[in-house]
Formats: C-alpha cells, structure tokens, sequence
C-alpha cells in the first residue's frame, strides 16, 4: 500500500509538474550540460524536467507541512516560526469545503494572505487541496478538484501568483483501489 501510494505521489507531481510546464514556454535549446537561463519570471520548468527560480538555479524544496486548514487564522502565526527554520518551501494544506465553523467555503481571499505570507519570507508556498485525499472516485475527485482551482473566485488569485507557487491539485487521490490506468 505504501508503495502504491508513494507511485501515487510521484503521478501526482509530475502531473502538477507538467500543468506547470503547459503554462509557460519551454527552452527546447537548453540541455543538462548547458547553464539555464536566468527567468525573471519567477519559478519556471526546464525541457520538462524540473523547476527552477528566477535566477536559474535548480529548485530543491526543503520545508514542511502547515495544516492551515486546520490551525487558527489558518496558520498566519506559525509562518514566522517555519521561516526560522532555514525552509524554501510550506506545504500549505487547504480545504475546499471548510472553514473553521465548519460551513463554509475556503476562499481565495482566505489563501492570499498566506502566500503573500510565504513569498515575503523568501518560502515557495506548495498550495495542496487535501479534501479527495484517500478517494476511492479518483476520475470524479480530480474534476471536481480542478474546478476549484480554476473558479472564479480561484483562478485570478492564483494567475497574480503564477511564478511563484506550486499547486498539488489534489493530494493522494485514491484509497489504494485504483490501477495506473485511472493516471494514463
């Protein structure tokens, strides 16, 4: 089970990874041997291999969890005390379908303060939507999960932001029922 979840994982990040890389213009001409270039832009992926900073640097996260879904003032507080940590990255977990009376709908407006948060303390925020993790109706969970990133209230929030976060559509789609095929 572990493994499969782990394979899992893996689909999933190069799934984000080449959504990423759809967005943005590719360097065809760049090879491993040769330095990259420098993107003003902000994050960016190389030939579809891995992401890179602004400055052209190979980007290799180093941070933690934050279950901001779940923390009060959806952990505007603990952002400092991650940043003291040396971490280039917060996983920020979030909730489509939550807020803390437990009625609402978690907002962009809500999101925004804790990536402005993140990218101020020099940490790419890692945007994961934790409600379909452990799903057993992975084809369903992934459209409903790209129709909340993609919203109205979503998606404007997310485009000022583009070259600086990276988003998880939908962390662990699957309760361990489903073949690779769902992925293909």
């Amino acid at each position: 089970l572990t493994a499969r979840r782990n394979m899992l994982a893996s689909l999933l990040t190069l799934l984000a990874a080449a959504v990423f890389a759809a967005c943005h213009e590719s360097d065809d001409n760049n090879s491993d041997d040769t330095p990259i270039s420098p993107n003003s832009d902000g994050l960016h992926v190389v030939n579809g291999k891995f992401v890179a900073d602004a400055a052209g640097n190979r980007l290799i996260l180093r941070g933690v969890n934050m279950g901001s879904a779940f923390a009060d003032g959806f952990g505007m507080a603990e952002l400092p005390e991650i940043e003291k940590t040396g971490a280039n990255a917060v996983r920020l977990v979030l909730q489509r379908r939550y807020d803390h009376s437990g009625t609402g709908t978690m907002t962009a407006a809500q999101i925004e303060p804790l990536i402005i948060s993140c990218i101020d303390k020099g940490m790419v925020p890692v945007l994961e939507l934790h409600d379909y993790t452990g799903t057993s109706d992975v084809s369903g969970s992934l459209g409903q999960a790209i129709a909340w990133w993609t919203s109205a209230d979503m998606k404007p929030m997310l485009l000022k932001y583009q070259k600086s976060i990276i988003i998880n559509i939908a962390n662990e789609p699957d309760d361990g029922s489903t073949t690779g095929n769902t992925y293909s």
